[in-house]
């Protein structure tokens, strides 16, 4: 009985210690990230989403083109400055075209979705201001 006492002592500490590292490990990993929403066809629900993870520039936005509360248009930036945009087309949940260029983005973008041009157009030095509650 003693033997399965100091085995369970062993084990436990072992799970103690495997939660506690464990722990650590993810909340190195984790990080505060800070939104904002736009809600463009004024029905109290964020419409286009901005993600940032510096609390200095935005790193990545989102837009629920057809407002049907999914994203449709995903954008990553890095360090303010677009990176590469991901668009579901025809609102089925799947990525149907993708732009790493950001000419191309736009273009598609005018033609496409312009009430969201004013919102997605130009992101050169997107930053991100939390003081003033905007993107400047």
């Amino acid at each position: 009985m003693r033997k399965f006492s100091v085995m369970g002592i062993i084990l436990l500490s072992i799970f103690i210690i495997g939660i506690k590292y464990g722990h650590t490990q993810c909340a190195s990993v984790n990080q505060a990230v800070a939104v904002k929403t736009v809600d463009i066809n004024k029905d109290n629900k964020p419409d286009i989403i901005y993600y940032s993870h510096d609390n200095k520039y935005v790193s990545k936005a989102e837009a629920d083109t057809n407002f049907d509360e999914k994203t449709d248009i995903t954008m990553y930036l890095k360090e303010g400055k677009f990176d590469s945009a991901e668009v579901d087309t025809n609102h089925d949940g799947k990525i149907d075209k993708k732009f790493s260029d950001l000419a191309d983005f736009n273009k598609w973008l005018n033609e496409n979705n312009p009430n969201f041009h004013n919102h997605f157009n130009n992101p050169d030095d997107w930053q991100f201001s939390i003081e003033h509650d905007k993107m400047l």
